[in-house]
Protein backbone atom coordinates (compact mmCIF):
# COMPACT_ATOMS: atom_id res chain seq x y z
CA UNK A 1 0.00 0.00 0.00
CA UNK A 2 1.49 3.52 -0.70
CA UNK A 3 2.46 5.90 1.69
CA UNK A 4 -0.27 8.61 2.55
CA UNK A 5 0.15 11.19 5.29
CA UNK A 6 -2.87 10.28 7.28
CA UNK A 7 -2.34 6.70 7.60
CA UNK A 8 0.74 7.33 8.91
CA UNK A 9 -0.59 10.21 12.01
CA UNK A 10 -2.97 7.60 12.53
CA UNK A 11 -0.07 5.05 13.19
CA UNK A 12 2.01 7.53 15.25
CA UNK A 13 -1.39 8.66 17.11
CA UNK A 14 -1.87 5.41 18.31
CA UNK A 15 1.84 4.59 19.59
CA UNK A 16 2.41 7.90 21.20
CA UNK A 17 -1.03 6.94 23.00
CA UNK A 18 0.00 4.13 24.13
CA UNK A 19 3.36 5.34 25.40
CA UNK A 20 2.30 7.94 27.21
CA UNK A 21 -1.56 7.55 28.84
CA UNK A 22 -3.52 4.37 29.98
CA UNK A 23 -6.14 3.85 27.62
CA UNK A 24 -7.79 0.88 25.47
CA UNK A 25 -8.10 2.24 21.31
CA UNK A 26 -8.36 0.48 17.82
CA UNK A 27 -8.62 1.52 14.03
CA UNK A 28 -11.25 0.82 12.06
CA UNK A 29 -9.97 1.07 8.12
CA UNK A 30 -12.50 1.99 5.50
CA UNK A 31 -11.86 1.14 1.83
CA UNK A 32 -13.03 2.93 -0.78
CA UNK A 33 -13.66 2.64 -4.06
CA UNK A 34 -10.67 4.87 -5.34
CA UNK A 35 -8.25 2.53 -3.17
CA UNK A 36 -8.01 5.34 -0.34
CA UNK A 37 -7.85 4.65 3.19
CA UNK A 38 -9.51 6.58 6.29
CA UNK A 39 -8.86 5.96 9.36
CA UNK A 40 -11.12 5.99 12.61
CA UNK A 41 -9.90 5.96 16.03
CA UNK A 42 -12.01 5.52 19.21
CA UNK A 43 -10.32 5.67 22.54
CA UNK A 44 -12.25 4.75 25.34
CA UNK A 45 -11.11 5.39 29.40
CA UNK A 46 -8.87 7.84 28.91
CA UNK A 47 -7.07 8.60 31.72
CA UNK A 48 -3.65 10.90 31.57
CA UNK A 49 -0.91 9.25 33.43
CA UNK A 50 2.29 11.03 32.85
CA UNK A 51 3.39 14.72 31.97
CA UNK A 52 5.20 14.22 28.15
CA UNK A 53 4.78 16.37 25.67
CA UNK A 54 2.48 13.66 24.12
CA UNK A 55 -0.46 13.98 26.87
CA UNK A 56 -1.20 17.67 25.38
CA UNK A 57 -3.25 15.19 22.64
CA UNK A 58 -5.83 14.74 24.22
CA UNK A 59 -9.74 13.15 23.59
CA UNK A 60 -10.98 16.92 21.62
CA UNK A 61 -7.35 16.89 19.85
CA UNK A 62 -7.58 13.77 18.26
CA UNK A 63 -11.08 13.76 17.03
CA UNK A 64 -10.11 17.06 15.43
CA UNK A 65 -6.80 15.61 14.01
CA UNK A 66 -8.84 12.77 12.04
CA UNK A 67 -11.52 15.07 10.76
CA UNK A 68 -7.98 17.35 9.55
CA UNK A 69 -7.30 13.69 7.45
CA UNK A 70 -10.70 13.81 6.04
CA UNK A 71 -10.26 17.15 5.06
CA UNK A 72 -6.92 16.15 3.92
CA UNK A 73 -8.46 13.94 1.24
CA UNK A 74 -11.44 16.03 0.22
CA UNK A 75 -8.16 18.65 -0.34
CA UNK A 76 -6.75 16.11 -2.91
CA UNK A 77 -10.32 15.02 -4.35
CA UNK A 78 -10.78 18.96 -5.31
CA UNK A 79 -7.62 19.54 -6.67
CA UNK A 80 -7.78 17.59 -9.12
CA UNK A 81 -11.06 20.39 -10.32
CA UNK A 82 -9.97 24.08 -10.76
CA UNK A 83 -12.49 25.28 -8.61
CA UNK A 84 -10.25 27.64 -7.28
CA UNK A 85 -12.86 29.75 -4.57
CA UNK A 86 -13.98 26.24 -3.16
CA UNK A 87 -10.09 25.27 -2.96
CA UNK A 88 -9.32 28.29 -1.09
CA UNK A 89 -12.54 28.16 1.26
CA UNK A 90 -11.66 25.20 2.29
CA UNK A 91 -7.68 25.53 2.72
CA UNK A 92 -9.01 28.54 5.25
CA UNK A 93 -10.96 25.73 6.77
CA UNK A 94 -8.38 24.05 7.10
CA UNK A 95 -6.35 26.82 8.98
CA UNK A 96 -8.66 27.68 11.64
CA UNK A 97 -8.92 23.66 12.49
CA UNK A 98 -5.40 23.62 12.86
CA UNK A 99 -5.71 26.94 15.41
CA UNK A 100 -8.43 25.19 17.25
CA UNK A 101 -6.44 22.08 17.92
CA UNK A 102 -3.06 23.90 19.52
CA UNK A 103 -5.65 25.86 21.56
CA UNK A 104 -7.36 22.40 22.69
CA UNK A 105 -3.24 21.30 23.04
CA UNK A 106 -2.43 23.59 26.02
CA UNK A 107 -6.11 22.98 27.72
CA UNK A 108 -5.22 19.47 27.51
CA UNK A 109 -1.58 19.85 29.23
CA UNK A 110 -3.47 22.06 31.97
CA UNK A 111 -6.06 19.16 32.38
CA UNK A 112 -3.64 16.13 32.42
CA UNK A 113 -1.06 18.07 35.30
CA UNK A 114 -3.95 18.59 37.10
CA UNK A 115 -5.06 14.61 37.31
CA UNK A 116 -1.52 13.77 37.46
CA UNK A 117 -1.92 14.94 41.42
CA UNK A 118 -5.10 13.16 42.21
CA UNK A 119 -3.79 10.52 44.69
CA UNK A 120 -6.29 8.56 46.52
CA UNK A 121 -4.89 8.36 50.07
CA UNK A 122 -3.05 4.85 51.37
CA UNK A 123 -5.00 2.53 53.50
CA UNK A 124 -5.80 -1.39 53.53
CA UNK A 125 -8.96 -2.53 54.81
CA UNK A 126 -7.22 -5.89 55.84
CA UNK A 127 -5.01 -6.12 58.53
CA UNK A 128 -3.78 -9.92 59.03
CA UNK A 129 -3.00 -12.71 56.02
CA UNK A 130 -1.68 -15.98 55.77
CA UNK A 131 0.75 -17.23 53.38
CA UNK A 132 2.14 -21.20 53.00
CA UNK A 133 5.59 -21.94 53.94
CA UNK A 134 7.66 -22.45 50.61
CA UNK A 135 3.88 -20.58 49.03
CA UNK A 136 3.10 -16.77 48.74
CA UNK A 137 0.53 -14.72 48.69
CA UNK A 138 -0.33 -11.54 46.18
CA UNK A 139 -2.09 -8.60 48.16
CA UNK A 140 -3.56 -6.25 45.79
CA UNK A 141 -3.16 -2.48 46.15
CA UNK A 142 -6.41 -0.02 45.26
CA UNK A 143 -5.34 2.76 46.58
CA UNK A 144 -2.38 5.37 47.24
CA UNK A 145 0.22 5.87 44.55
CA UNK A 146 1.31 2.41 43.78
CA UNK A 147 4.99 3.13 45.12
CA UNK A 148 5.74 1.02 48.36
CA UNK A 149 8.33 0.02 50.60
CA UNK A 150 7.93 -2.02 52.93
CA UNK A 151 9.80 -2.81 56.31
CA UNK A 152 9.94 -6.68 58.38
CA UNK A 153 11.00 -7.40 61.61
CA UNK A 154 12.20 -10.36 60.84
CA UNK A 155 13.31 -11.20 57.46
CA UNK A 156 13.86 -15.18 57.97
CA UNK A 157 10.31 -15.61 57.95
CA UNK A 158 9.06 -13.70 54.93
CA UNK A 159 10.13 -11.92 51.86
CA UNK A 160 8.38 -9.33 50.37
CA UNK A 161 8.87 -7.17 47.37
CA UNK A 162 6.29 -4.78 45.64
CA UNK A 163 5.14 -4.57 42.02
CA UNK A 164 3.59 -1.12 40.83
CA UNK A 165 1.01 -1.51 38.08
CA UNK A 166 -0.82 1.75 38.00
CA UNK A 167 -3.89 -0.23 36.02
CA UNK A 168 -7.20 1.53 36.85
CA UNK A 169 -8.23 -0.35 40.16
CA UNK A 170 -5.27 -1.81 41.23
CA UNK A 171 -2.06 0.52 41.64
CA UNK A 172 0.35 -2.40 42.67
CA UNK A 173 0.34 -5.85 44.09
CA UNK A 174 2.46 -6.84 47.67
CA UNK A 175 4.23 -10.26 46.79
CA UNK A 176 4.51 -12.14 50.29
CA UNK A 177 6.53 -15.34 50.29
CA UNK A 178 6.62 -17.24 53.18
CA UNK A 179 9.84 -18.56 54.27
CA UNK A 180 9.78 -19.84 57.57
CA UNK A 181 6.44 -20.54 60.14
CA UNK A 182 5.82 -17.86 62.30
CA UNK A 183 4.30 -14.71 63.05
CA UNK A 184 5.17 -11.42 61.74
CA UNK A 185 4.26 -7.70 61.31
CA UNK A 186 5.12 -5.78 58.45
CA UNK A 187 5.29 -2.08 57.86
CA UNK A 188 4.02 -1.12 54.30
CA UNK A 189 4.76 2.82 53.54
CA UNK A 190 3.57 4.74 50.08
CA UNK A 191 6.43 6.00 49.43
CA UNK A 192 4.34 9.45 47.35
CA UNK A 193 1.24 10.15 50.37
CA UNK A 194 4.15 9.37 53.26
CA UNK A 195 0.95 7.42 55.00
CA UNK A 196 1.73 3.94 56.49
CA UNK A 197 -0.31 0.55 57.27
CA UNK A 198 0.57 -2.21 60.01
CA UNK A 199 -0.31 -5.81 58.81
CA UNK A 200 0.39 -9.06 60.58
CA UNK A 201 1.23 -12.04 58.89
CA UNK A 202 0.96 -15.51 59.64
CA UNK A 203 3.50 -18.20 58.18
CA UNK A 204 1.62 -22.02 58.14
CA UNK A 205 2.36 -25.66 57.17
CA UNK A 206 3.07 -25.83 52.99
CA UNK A 207 0.39 -28.07 51.70
CA UNK A 208 -1.03 -29.29 48.57
CA UNK A 209 -4.85 -28.81 47.45
CA UNK A 210 -6.52 -31.32 44.96
CA UNK A 211 -9.11 -30.47 43.36
CA UNK A 212 -11.51 -32.94 41.81
CA UNK A 213 -12.73 -32.03 39.04
CA UNK A 214 -13.84 -35.74 37.34
CA UNK A 215 -15.72 -37.87 39.82
CA UNK A 216 -18.58 -40.35 39.84
CA UNK A 217 -17.36 -40.99 43.88
CA UNK A 218 -19.81 -40.72 46.20
CA UNK A 219 -17.60 -39.11 49.10
CA UNK A 220 -15.73 -36.99 46.61
CA UNK A 221 -17.41 -35.97 44.15
CA UNK A 222 -16.85 -33.16 41.14
CA UNK A 223 -16.26 -29.41 42.94
CA UNK A 224 -14.83 -31.48 46.02
CA UNK A 225 -11.13 -29.56 46.91
CA UNK A 226 -8.83 -31.04 49.53
CA UNK A 227 -6.01 -29.55 51.15
CA UNK A 228 -3.21 -32.23 52.00
CA UNK A 229 -1.33 -30.46 55.07
CA UNK A 230 2.61 -31.55 55.62
CA UNK A 231 2.21 -31.03 59.46
CA UNK A 232 2.87 -34.15 62.20
CA UNK A 233 -0.71 -35.29 61.94
CA UNK A 234 -0.63 -35.34 58.44
CA UNK A 235 -4.14 -33.76 58.49
CA UNK A 236 -6.73 -33.22 55.21
CA UNK A 237 -9.34 -30.67 55.14
CA UNK A 238 -12.56 -30.95 52.61
CA UNK A 239 -13.95 -28.49 51.29
CA UNK A 240 -16.88 -27.57 48.51
CA UNK A 241 -15.87 -25.35 45.58
CA UNK A 242 -18.22 -22.46 44.94
CA UNK A 243 -18.64 -22.33 41.29
CA UNK A 244 -21.01 -19.12 41.26
CA UNK A 245 -18.10 -16.70 43.44
CA UNK A 246 -14.83 -18.99 41.91
CA UNK A 247 -14.17 -19.54 45.86
CA UNK A 248 -13.82 -22.19 48.18
CA UNK A 249 -16.52 -22.42 50.83
CA UNK A 250 -14.57 -20.77 54.02
CA UNK A 251 -16.41 -23.66 56.28
CA UNK A 252 -14.98 -27.25 55.31
CA UNK A 253 -17.05 -30.43 55.79
CA UNK A 254 -14.88 -32.43 57.48
CA UNK A 255 -11.18 -33.24 58.67
CA UNK A 256 -9.39 -36.48 58.43
CA UNK A 257 -5.68 -37.41 57.50
CA UNK A 258 -3.91 -39.11 54.89
CA UNK A 259 -0.81 -40.93 53.59
CA UNK A 260 1.32 -41.83 50.95
CA UNK A 261 2.84 -45.23 50.90
CA UNK A 262 4.51 -47.55 48.01
CA UNK A 263 3.01 -51.38 47.92
CA UNK A 264 4.04 -54.54 46.27
CA UNK A 265 0.37 -55.14 43.69
CA UNK A 266 -1.91 -57.67 44.82
CA UNK A 267 -3.82 -57.34 41.54
CA UNK A 268 -3.36 -59.99 38.96
CA UNK A 269 -5.01 -57.56 36.11
CA UNK A 270 -1.87 -55.17 36.40
CA UNK A 271 1.69 -55.87 35.19
CA UNK A 272 3.07 -53.69 37.70
CA UNK A 273 5.39 -55.05 41.01
CA UNK A 274 4.65 -51.90 43.03
CA UNK A 275 1.62 -49.40 42.96
CA UNK A 276 1.89 -46.14 44.81
CA UNK A 277 -1.23 -45.12 47.02
CA UNK A 278 -2.55 -42.49 48.75
CA UNK A 279 -4.47 -43.45 52.28
CA UNK A 280 -7.01 -40.87 52.88
CA UNK A 281 -9.28 -41.07 56.40
CA UNK A 282 -12.78 -40.00 56.72
CA UNK A 283 -16.18 -39.83 58.11
CA UNK A 284 -19.71 -40.68 55.87
CA UNK A 285 -22.92 -40.96 56.97
CA UNK A 286 -25.06 -43.46 55.71
CA UNK A 287 -25.11 -42.62 51.95
CA UNK A 288 -20.92 -42.10 51.81
CA UNK A 289 -21.64 -38.87 51.72
CA UNK A 290 -18.82 -36.80 53.17
CA UNK A 291 -19.99 -35.95 57.18
CA UNK A 292 -18.73 -33.82 60.53
CA UNK A 293 -20.78 -35.72 62.31
CA UNK A 294 -19.91 -38.53 65.44
CA UNK A 295 -19.20 -41.39 63.21
CA UNK A 296 -15.98 -43.28 63.38
CA UNK A 297 -13.88 -42.26 60.40
CA UNK A 298 -12.68 -45.05 58.00
CA UNK A 299 -9.79 -45.54 55.37
CA UNK A 300 -10.17 -45.25 51.91
CA UNK A 301 -7.02 -46.22 49.38
CA UNK A 302 -5.94 -44.87 46.13
CA UNK A 303 -3.31 -46.45 43.47
CA UNK A 304 -1.97 -43.01 42.17
CA UNK A 305 -1.15 -44.87 38.59
CA UNK A 306 -0.73 -42.46 35.47
CA UNK A 307 0.17 -39.51 37.46
CA UNK A 308 1.80 -36.81 35.85
CA UNK A 309 5.79 -37.23 36.80
CA UNK A 310 5.10 -33.61 37.91
CA UNK A 311 2.78 -34.24 40.50
CA UNK A 312 4.68 -36.69 42.60
CA UNK A 313 7.67 -33.76 41.91
CA UNK A 314 5.10 -31.32 43.97
CA UNK A 315 4.14 -34.28 46.79
CA UNK A 316 7.96 -34.47 47.31
CA UNK A 317 8.94 -30.65 47.63
CA UNK A 318 5.95 -29.84 49.42
CA UNK A 319 4.74 -32.49 51.51
CA UNK A 320 8.10 -34.56 52.25
CA UNK A 321 7.47 -37.51 50.65
CA UNK A 322 10.34 -39.25 49.24
CA UNK A 323 9.33 -41.30 46.53
CA UNK A 324 12.23 -43.10 45.13
CA UNK A 325 13.00 -43.72 48.62
CA UNK A 326 9.55 -45.91 49.07
CA UNK A 327 9.91 -47.46 45.93
CA UNK A 328 10.87 -47.22 42.45
CA UNK A 329 7.83 -45.21 40.28
CA UNK A 330 8.81 -43.53 37.58
CA UNK A 331 7.29 -46.49 35.47
CA UNK A 332 3.99 -45.68 36.42
CA UNK A 333 4.02 -41.78 35.88
CA UNK A 334 2.68 -40.05 32.57
CA UNK A 335 4.90 -37.41 31.08
CA UNK A 336 3.34 -33.99 31.30
CA UNK A 337 3.96 -30.60 32.19
CA UNK A 338 0.42 -30.09 34.32
CA UNK A 339 0.34 -31.40 37.63
CA UNK A 340 -2.89 -34.08 37.17
CA UNK A 341 -3.67 -36.91 39.38
CA UNK A 342 -5.31 -39.68 39.06
CA UNK A 343 -7.05 -41.61 41.35
CA UNK A 344 -8.62 -44.84 41.87
CA UNK A 345 -10.16 -46.39 45.19
CA UNK A 346 -9.12 -50.43 45.54
CA UNK A 347 -11.93 -52.86 45.29
CA UNK A 348 -14.42 -50.59 43.51
CA UNK A 349 -14.58 -48.63 40.01
CA UNK A 350 -14.16 -45.17 41.47
CA UNK A 351 -11.75 -43.47 39.26
CA UNK A 352 -11.22 -39.12 40.24
CA UNK A 353 -9.56 -37.01 37.63
CA UNK A 354 -8.00 -33.83 39.02
CA UNK A 355 -4.88 -30.89 39.80
CA UNK A 356 -2.79 -30.78 42.40
CA UNK A 357 -1.52 -27.16 42.85
CA UNK A 358 -0.82 -24.57 45.48
CA UNK A 359 -4.24 -22.63 45.11
CA UNK A 360 -6.57 -21.94 46.16
CA UNK A 361 -4.63 -20.97 49.14
CA UNK A 362 -7.16 -22.71 52.03
CA UNK A 363 -9.27 -19.73 53.88
CA UNK A 364 -7.44 -18.10 56.75
CA UNK A 365 -7.92 -19.23 60.47
CA UNK A 366 -7.97 -23.23 59.12
CA UNK A 367 -4.16 -23.56 59.99
CA UNK A 368 -3.64 -23.06 63.42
Amino acid sequence: MAFSLPLACAYLFNLAGDSTCKHSSYFIWYKFKNKTFLAKIEINSYICKRKTLLSLLNKQTSGLLFFLCGFYYTFLILKQFDYKLIRCLFMRIVNNIIFIVIILSVLGMTSCNEEKLEVLPFHLDKKSYEVMLMGWNDIPITNGSGILSVTTEDKEIVSVSCITLGNDGVTAVLRITGLEKGNINLIVKDDVTNETERISVKVTDSYLVYSVDESKHPSLPNGTIMYLINNEAKDCYFFTYNYIKHEVYSDFITKGSYSFSVEKNSDPNLSYETLPYLTLTYKTDENDILTDENVPAKEHKFNLIGSSALTYTAINKFLGVDWDELAKTHSLRSESIVTFMKMQEDGTNYLLHGEITQFPQIPEGVLK
